[in-house]
């Protein structure tokens, strides 16, 4: 933030009497004393009292007529703040002014806000004044109050302070709102001639809005006020508001940087109470701030020449450096929550390689009856016009090509990869729902002053770990369970939300999820429904229909682990990850798709509080997107719904998985990593002892294709042969995606929440009702089990 540049010749702090000494300044400046006259005779002018209101300094014989404007050069005639400080001392000495022959110290020490208890340890340190340059300085603070200051000042307003001295903590504040940092740096220099007078050089700059103010002074502390007066008038001039107002606000503060600390002291399990800042003086009148967590320094540190402005300043700038993503905080390593990475040790090794050998047994199986009776797959009966179904050997599209009959329907290749596969699993309605929401927005918009119910906020807590298409899938089940059994609490909870729905989006979600069934009706891919009823429970205007969509081809009991499945599967290219900026107050969740910030439209869009986050980046810091254009401003991405899924389901079900060294990611030391979509680089991280890293990647690479083509088999023994694959059901429902080793954890609220949502499936019966309905190869017995569970750590 703070940058110094060794001095050639040290500047003297005690005043110069050159008049010559801003002469060929080539920056466009203001000197400090020129300032302080044309605002104190402004405030004088445009104060509805009079300046007789209270006392104040008379400088009334100053001719202000040729006083430059921030845009222009410093004339060669003008003078120091010290020479201006010794006239106003004079003049207000003349005029009554009581300022005393030993002045009393002003007490500069900002209160720190108190959160629980926060330790804040300063080494006091003692300034004694060597000059009467205090003295003009409470007279300045005192002619500059706020309050005389009109509001229509062009250009001539200095931002209200409590303190001139302070104004640059002010100019913060502002700035970190928008979340820019300003940088300033300070470098010993000469004006004047004859080899120049040697004076401090102060330059406060923001290259995102493109500004930059310097000012000079005999002293540091007079060469940043006025470098930071003028920069104040740049920041307030309508070109610079303009520009702010085009950043996202982060609603940054002094007591929200605190919290901000306290958070990511939380996520990444640090002791926010032994967090201590030191205050020390490193120069005459220069002082540092810097904030440590037992010998680790966090962030950088605060140097300016006012002791009090250093102590405010540094927990702003780590606040920001947190919310942006600075390295030293955030390492890329696995004890960083928001680094996408998979761990996996011996024992969870073994089960991948488990899982890698029961795939490939279930690629040599092929569809067709045999005389053994323990199999867990059959045809599907698919009913045409007639009612009659085709025999049950009949190969409905043996003569025609898998790819040329996928190619012929109008979805995007990974939706009809997720429609087919969910098909041969039956587990088709979700998929169908899936495909169907594009661009709908399903939950009605306030009116002006309206606010969401309870029941609502209640979605989007769970939805804050579970996201936007479950709560959208479970509510056509819920609908339903109502209907039938309108007294369970399943139905009393869910009631309390549809409110929030708008029926007139349901029903074109639902005339949408309608079309896509009829395509895969007319390519023989699915059956007719039984009926076409359509249910609307009491005291609620939404309508779904009574028949699940696909019909029979949801038999199989629905996880919201196979839901992500598909839904990894099907916008795998739309993969988008968390960004640190989550963590300011008040600000929505930041996702980002690589460079590029992603816009939500869903008024689930909350900000998410620490345990929420923490929640979520349990599993991974990666989320599916769905209903994506681009944003109309022009500035990212536009979705219409977001839901979280792991890393692990990220790599095996995303589009596009490579090898680090095969894309322009960064490679990092002593590291594995896959890069997801060629931006989204993934740990891998080996603790087996005697296993590498790099092993580690290559099983998991096996693992992602073994599985990648289980499923093309799938596909096609479904659309070639009509044959639903219960084998492959449990290897996915068998997936490790969502289980994390060794962890204990208190059951909260929400976690008996999140729990009971796990617990919810789409409506279906349970795949052993099935086992009667198919006749072939089991699977090896020395592969997976049915009751043996797969353990990864996942994040």
């Amino acid at each position: 933030m703070y940058t110094t540049s060794p001095p050639k010749q040290p500047p003297s702090d005690l005043p110069i009497e050159d008049d010559s000494q801003h002469e060929d300044a080539p920056e466009k400046m203001l000197s400090f004393d020129d300032f302080a006259d044309s605002i104190i005779e402004e405030a004088k002018t445009h104060t509805t009292q009079g300046i007789e209101a209270e006392p104040s300094i008379d400088i009334s014989e100053h001719i202000l007529n040729n006083t430059p404007s921030a845009t222009e050069d410093t004339p060669k005639d003008s003078t120091f703040f010290d020479d201006f400080a010794d006239m106003t001392v004079e003049e207000a000495k003349i005029n009554g002014h009581v300022l005393g022959t030993e002045p009393t110290q002003p007490n500069m020490e900002l209160p720190e806000p108190n959160l629980n208890g926060t330790p804040s340890t300063i080494e006091e340190v003692k300034v004694n004044r060597h000059d009467e340059s205090s003295y003009v300085e409470e007279a300045v603070e005192q002619a500059i109050e706020p309050a005389k200051l009109a509001p229509s000042m062009p250009l001539r307003q200095v931002s209200s302070s409590t303190s001139i001295r302070l104004l640059l903590k002010d100019i913060f504040q502002r700035t970190l709102q928008y979340g820019l940092l300003p940088n300033v740096s300070a470098e010993p220099t000469t004006v004047g001639t004859d080899g120049g007078t040697p004076c401090w050089k102060v330059t406060i700059s923001l290259d995102e809005l493109g500004i930059s103010a310097s000012g000079h002074g005999s002293r540091r502390m007079l060469a940043e006020v006025a470098a930071s007066i003028q920069f104040d008038l740049m920041l307030s001039s309508p070109e610079a508001s303009a520009k702010l107002e085009t950043f996202p606000r982060t609603d940054l503060t002094s007591e929200k940087a605190w919290e901000i600390i306290q958070s990511y002291c939380k996520i990444m399990s640090l002791p926010f109470a032994e967090i201590r800042k030191d205050v020390t003086r490193i120069a005459p009148d220069l002082y540092e701030s810097r904030l440590f967590l037992g010998e680790k320094q966090l962030g950088e540190p605060a140097v300016t020449t006012v002791k009090a402005l250093s102590s405010s300043i540094s927990p702003l700038m780590l606040a920001h450096g947190i919310i942006k993503g600075r390295s030293d905080l955030w390492p890329a390593a696995p004890e960083n929550p928001f680094q996408a990475k998979l761990v996996v040790g011996v024992v969870r090794m073994e089960k991948l390689q488990r899982f890698i050998k029961a795939a490939k047994y279930y690629l040599t199986m092929k569809p067709g009856r045999v005389s053994d009776a323990s199999s867990r797959r059959s045809y599907y009966k698919i009913h045409e016009n007639d009612g009659q179904p085709l025999k049950e050997n009949a190969f409905v599209h043996q003569h025609k090509g898998v790819k040329s009959i996928l190619a012929g329907l109008p979805f995007p290749p990974s939706t009809t990869r997720m429609l087919i596969l969910a098909a041969s699993i039956k587990c088709l309605e979700p998929a169908i729902i899936l495909a169907a929401l594009g661009k709908h927005g399903v939950y009605r918009r306030l009116a002006p002053g309206e606010e969401y119910s309870a029941g609502f906020m209640d979605t989007y807590t769970k939805n804050t770990v579970h996201g936007d298409h479950s709560d959208i899938i479970l509510l056509f089940q819920r609908l339903r369970n109502m209907q039938k059994n309108p007294k369970t609490k399943d139905a009393l909870v869910a009631g309390g939300a549809f409110d929030n729905f708008d029926p007139n989006s349901i029903r074109s979600l639902s005339a949408a999820a309608r079309d896509i069934e009829r395509i895969l009706r007319s390519a023989s891919l699915v059956g007719y429904p039984g009926q076409e009823l359509n249910i609307q429970p009491l005291d609620s205007e939404l309508q779904v229909r009574m028949e699940p969509y696909g019909g029979q081809l949801n038999t199989n009991s629905t996880k919201m682990g196979i839901v992500r499945h598909l839904m990894a599967l099907g916008f795998g290219h739309n993969i988008a990850q968390y960004g640190y900026g989550t963590l300011a107050p008040g600000a929505e969740p930041e996702l980002r798709v690589g460079s590029q910030t992603v816009h939500i439209g869903s008024p689930l869009r909350a900000p998410m509080n620490p345990r929420q986050l923490q929640k979520n980046l349990e599993k991974g810091p990666l989320v599916v997107l769905s209903g994506t254009s681009e944003h109309p401003d022009g500035h990212g991405l536009s979705a219409e719904y977001s839901s979280p899924i792991s890393t692990w389901q990220a790599v095996l079900f995303g589009e596009n998985l490579s090898l680090a060294e095969d894309t322009k990611v960064p490679a990092l030391p002593s590291a594995a990593q896959l890069v997801v979509n060629g931006w989204l680089p993934v740990l891998v991280k080996s603790d087996a002892l005697g296993v590498s890293d790099y092993e580690i990647r290559d099983i998991v690479m096996e693992a992602r294709d073994v599985l990648h083509r289980a499923m093309r088999k799938a596909t096609q023994d479904y659309v070639q042969h009509s044959w639903t694959s219960l084998e492959l059901y449990d290897l996915l429902k068998g997936l490790p995606t969502d289980v994390i080793m060794n962890t204990k954890k208190q059951n909260t609220a929400l976690d008996k929440a999140v729990k009971r949502e796990e617990g919810d499936t789409i409506e279906g019966k349970n795949n052993d009702a099935l086992v009667e309905d198919a006749n072939v190869l089991p699977l090896d017995p020395k592969a997976v089990s049915e009751d043996d569970e797969f353990e990864f750590t996942e994040s």
